[in-house]
């Protein structure tokens, strides 16, 4: 498991997890990004569900769908 954290705002972190993921996948890695706080008002709707861009992103380049649970 990797975990980035960080104090700023709009530092970076998202974008470098969601590299990240696609490095890693391109590896042939499993991925599962997950997000526990995510404020942005930015929101993607799929399913009747919505998500925030930062989630959509990291799973997106994960090659795997959105998902509600992580």
């Amino acid at each position: 498991m990797i975990r980035t954290t960080g104090f700023g705002t709009n530092v970076g972190k998202s974008f470098l997890v969601a590299l990240f993921c696609r490095l890693f996948k391109e590896e042939v890695y499993r991925v599962a990004p997950y997000k526990s706080l995510n404020l942005t008002p930015v929101t993607y709707l799929k399913d009747g569900k919505e998500f925030r861009y930062a989630h959509v992103l990291q799973a997106k380049d994960g090659e795997e769908e959105p998902d509600y649970k992580r």
